[in-house]
């Protein structure tokens, strides 16, 4: 797909840097909507299996002040204009091709009053034709360094490094302000660390991870969607979800982010 001139820049920047950012690209009641939906199932969680919500591999990222958990895949959380918004997925056609579809979707939660940060990690090394995949971020309210937005090194995508001040001297530092219906997109090759988060409310962050279609073998997706949510689609956004089970249970809930046992 060739990529029209509104998305050169972004296109470029996301491949220069690892990160881009479009502003503006959800609309404001659909963010409240699903903000308060995100309350609700975990609120539900924390009643229902409260250990496996806050189940925290010390090995991996390190970090019980981030918690997260698997959205359930129906209404709100697939609402069209977060699944196929027209600007969010012509930049997602032309990085990873107009094949690409919804791996993963979940809400990344930091802590209020926190005060542990993750291990400087990456969510996936590329394979050698090209990006494995992006993560799509969407801020339910005011997000910035102020209250945990993630820290990135641009540039840095597939560096063997993670010793801090190594990398801040070699890759430019970032921790963007988003506002709620901006998008960050970020590669997810690129170094990142999840921050503590000293303000007085939680902050909720949607990760929905976007892949080419080369990626669909050995790399099984999470989430079904009810037979009932499906017939409701329009073509455009059955071909995004393809890959998750369809069930015909008409309600599904959000499950913990599964954590495997540390060694």
């Amino acid at each position: 797909m060739k990529p029209s001139f509104e998305y050169k820049e972004f296109l470029a920047e996301l491949r220069r840097t690892g990160v881009t950012v479009l502003r503006s690209v959800i609309p404001a009641d659909v963010i409240t909507t699903i903000s308060v939906a995100v309350d609700r199932e975990r609120e539900r969680l924390e009643q229902t299996n409260r250990a496996a919500l806050y189940k925290i591999n010390m090995s991996l990222l390190a970090s019980p002040g981030h918690p997260g958990f698997l959205c359930p895949l129906n209404y709100p959380f697939c609402h069209e204009e977060i699944i196929t918004a027209p600007r969010l997925s012509g930049v997602l056609a032309a990085y990873l091709g107009s094949d690409f579809y919804l791996h993963e979707y979940v809400v990344n939660i930091s802590l209020a009053r926190g005060t542990t940060a993750q291990h400087v990690h990456l969510d996936q090394e590329n394979d050698g034709l090209g990006t494995v995949g992006v993560v799509c971020n969407f801020p339910l309210s005011f997000t910035g360094p102020h209250n945990g937005m993630t820290k990135m090194w641009l540039g840095s995508q597939d560096s063997p490094e993670r010793d801090l001040e190594t990398l801040n001297n070699l890759y430019t530092p970032f921790q963007p302000t988003l506002y709620p219906g901006d998008v960050m997109i970020r590669d997810l090759g690129l170094l990142h660390q999840g921050t503590p988060n000293p303000d007085i409310k939680d902050r909720n962050l949607l990760a929905l991870v976007y892949k080419p279609e080369r990626q669909k073998l050995g790399d099984e997706v999470r989430g079904d969607i009810p037979q009932s949510v499906w017939n409701s689609w329009n073509a455009r956004q059955q071909a995004v979800m393809r890959r998750h089970q369809r069930v015909e249970a008409n309600e599904v809930y959000a499950q913990p982010y599964s954590v495997p046992d540390a060694m």
